[in-house]
């Protein structure tokens, strides 16, 4: 069966070089980003019978509309205590966020700003006791998970650097605050593990063919299988499918390495057969050698990253089978 694969690759191989091309293509320009489709918001992966979640419910239900779908706490402090003119800044910024003036990514996020000057019952929490600190919460009308969350953060944090007092010192935190910097941090550990892996996979594969052309075949091949894989997931995701944003990190070390072994596989035995016949004779009898042994071992990671869908954890449930997709789209590259 494979040896026939084989032939009928080498047949129409330029058809296919095309083809592999330019779905890369497509994917990378039209299809969603995991980190705009993904769910980062991991209590969401939560059973529904977690006792969290089933709190969660009861509150909802118990006051519905009485809590917002995210909160960004700003924290004000100086060393010496906060001045007169740091309380009074403090006591217009609900003027400043929420206003036709305020930026433009605080306009829809923002629905209310808790302070102690409008809140005087709860100055004794958002005080500190010897005046050093205060804090004020800014309740917003999207999860604190979300990317639009993520801006309005991004937002609030612009408008403190430009508009506070010297030697105010503020910082935005709590949950979307949080969310944020997650965010932030999940997106430069993948660009940081792409990087990484791609310059070990490329010191590896010139080790072995000690030459820059050879070594381009199964590179070129992995990265279109990446591109391919990272599009179809984003297309699932962006159809309902509930996949974590941070898959990009695990899918490019995984993508590149079992890839790489396949690829060396493949060329290698390709190599041998050239001792003894043309080269699409032996292409084709390595394929059909090869290709039974890539595909078992391809087969028993799909099984076992498939076989993570049982998981009651959401993010495990569904991190699985979507690193079988990913492995899937490389081997049939």
């Amino acid at each position: 069966m494979f040896e026939r694969l084989g032939r009928f690759i080498i047949r129409f191989r330029f058809a296919f070089l095309v083809f592999w091309l330019a779905l890369a293509a497509v994917c990378w320009f039209l299809a969603p980003t995991l980190s705009e489709v993904g769910t980062s918001d991991e209590t969401s992966f939560l059973p529904d019978q977690s006792e969290s979640q089933e709190e969660a419910a009861v509150e909802a239900e118990a006051f519905p509309g009485d809590s917002a779908a995210g909160q960004a706490t700003l924290v004000f402090s100086r060393a010496g205590g906060l001045t007169d003119a740091d309380r009074e800044y403090i006591a217009g910024l609900p003027a400043r966020i929420i206003s036709p003036d305020a930026p433009e990514a605080l306009g829809p996020a923002a629905l209310e700003v808790v302070t102690a000057e409008d809140r005087p019952e709860l100055a004794d929490w958002l005080r500190s006791g010897d005046g050093v600190a205060e804090i004020v919460n800014v309740n917003l009308s999207v999860g604190g998970f979300e990317a639009s969350a993520g801006e309005a953060v991004q937002a609030l944090r612009a408008l403190l650097a430009d508009t506070m007092p010297e030697g105010l010192v503020g910082n935005v935190t709590g949950q979307s605050g949080i969310g944020a910097d997650y965010m932030d941090a999940a997106l430069d550990a993948t660009d940081r593990t792409t990087v990484v892996t791609v310059v070990l996979v490329v010191v590896i594969l010139l080790i072995i063919y000690r030459a820059p052309l050879a070594a381009l075949a199964p590179l070129l091949t992995i990265g279109v299988a990446w591109v391919v894989a990272r599009g179809v997931l984003g297309w699932l995701a962006q159809a309902g499918w509930q996949v974590s944003s941070v898959l990009d990190t695990f899918m490019v070390v995984l993508v590149f390495g079992v890839g790489t072994d396949y690829s060396i596989f493949l060329i290698s035995r390709v190599r041998e057969e050239l001792a003894h016949d043309q080269w699409a004779v032996a292409a084709r009898r390595a394929v059909g050698r090869i290709g039974g042994v890539i595909t078992a071992s391809a087969a028993t990671v799909i099984v076992g990253l498939a076989s993570m869908a049982v998981a009651r954890f959401g993010m495990i449930r569904s991190v699985g089978p979507a690193l079988a997709v990913a492995i899937a789209v490389t081997v049939l590259a």
